[in-house]
């Protein structure tokens, strides 16, 4: 995680099971938000933007990669 940034999303991917193996909402996402940055999301229905959304409030685990905020002193 790099020091200036308060939010590292690494290789994230989430994958959910259906029937035929799973469903990938997100593939390898990976970004950082370093302080007094905005950052908005946006994409079309369906592209993972809610699925993002759970990951970063931790209503739901990555199926791989990692997410770290930085501790608030």
């Amino acid at each position: 995680m790099s020091a200036a940034s308060i939010l590292t999303v690494q290789s994230v991917s989430a994958v959910f099971a259906n029937g035929n193996g799973g469903l990938r909402a997100l593939e390898k996402v990976s970004f950082e938000v370093r302080p007094q940055e905005f950052v908005c999301l946006v994409g079309p229905s369906g592209c993972g933007k809610s699925t993002l959304l759970r990951l970063l409030g931790g209503l739901l685990k990555p199926t791989h990669g990692q997410i770290q905020f930085e501790a608030s002193p």
